[in-house]
């Protein structure tokens, strides 16, 4: 006897399709900043989360959040209002400066003892799944514990779908996948210094960029900065050096993605004849001298002309 199964009461859940999220540092520093700056709640309230609007674009599965914004919000229970108008006004903003952008997803940081969803964040995510290009299954929901209730700021991100009874959508699970922040060159220049700069025993001020060409402290710090960029390029430098002689050695197996790195980061060092680097170099560090040099000469002239006018007042 044949058997032959039945669907028709069947429970299914949409496939999140293996998406992959990819989230610039500066989201993430302007996420907390929104949170830092979030109105302050009445006595005995918990701390409210902040929620705001994700920009990016989709590549296949990936998702690319470049840019966000915070939008108004109140939560009341099981009751949300949302500043609908101010988000269309600042996404009309965003799309005049970068119109290759798009709506991706919404952001918010985490509740009350550290949880990332509540039953409002389905109503918001909906409000979102109309207002976005990005399908169902991509759009995207991250949260940001800026409480740092673990002891880092955890990042996590959630998509999305629908399950269905007998063909009929009846309700929307949240399905954590995988988040990672990515950076450009520029962004980790920024990043390397803020962490060094953690150090510092004092915040710089704005004099602090005109001290750097004076002789003193600014120049100090400044010289100390470009040994330690100089030393890690170096430590890279050996580091990709005994990889490539372990490989020609044949002790190493050979990666074709670091080959290509290899390949773009040489094409992209300019040639430079040694002669004409000399003399760039040598031409270069003259100027600087030279504003080392009347840089020092101004500060004495002012110091003597202070002294002078002291005299003159007794």
């Amino acid at each position: 006897m044949a058997l032959q199964g039945s669907t028709a009461d069947a429970l299914f859940v949409d496939s999140v399709q293996n998406v992959h999220v990819e989230v610039h540092p500066v989201v993430i520093f302007g996420i907390l900043d929104h949170y830092n700056r979030r109105p302050e709640q009445g006595p005995g309230q918990a701390p409210g989360r902040v929620i705001g609007t994700l920009l990016g674009t989709v590549v296949g599965n990936v998702v690319q959040i470049h840019n966000a914004f915070g939008v108004p919000h109140a939560e009341n229970g099981n009751e949300v209002a949302l500043g609908q108008d101010y988000h269309r006004t600042m996404y009309a903003q965003f799309t005049r400066i970068n119109d290759k952008e798009r709506i991706v997803g919404w952001y918010a940081t985490t509740l009350e003892e550290g949880r990332a969803l509540n039953s409002n964040s389905i109503i918001i995510h909906g409000f979102y799944a109309g207002n976005s290009d990005a399908a169902g299954a991509r759009l995207v929901h991250l949260v940001v514990d800026a409480a740092v209730a673990s002891g880092r700021v955890a990042i996590k991100a959630y998509v999305s779908t629908a399950v269905h009874i007998s063909g009929a959508p009846v309700a929307n699970i949240f399905h954590q996948v995988k988040v990672q922040v990515v950076s450009t060159a520029p962004e980790r220049v920024c990043l390397d210094r803020m962490v060094r700069g953690q150090g510092r025993e004092k915040a710089w001020s704005e004099s602090d960029t005109f001290a750097k060409v004076l002789p003193g402290g600014g120049a100090v710090a400044a010289r100390e900065d470009l040994e330690a960029s100089v030393a890690a390029l170096l430590k890279m430098l050996e580091e990709v050096i005994d990889f490539v002689d372990r490989v020609v050695a044949g002790k190493a197996e050979a990666d074709s993605a670091i080959g290509c790195e290899l390949a773009d980061t040489l094409s992209a060092v300019p040639r430079v004849r040694p002669e004409l680097f000399d003399s760039i170099f040598n031409g270069n560090l003259q100027d600087l001298l030279m504003v080392s040099y009347l840089a020092s000469l101004t500060k004495a002239n002012l110091a003597i002309s202070e002294k002078l006018s002291g005299v003159r007042h007794k």
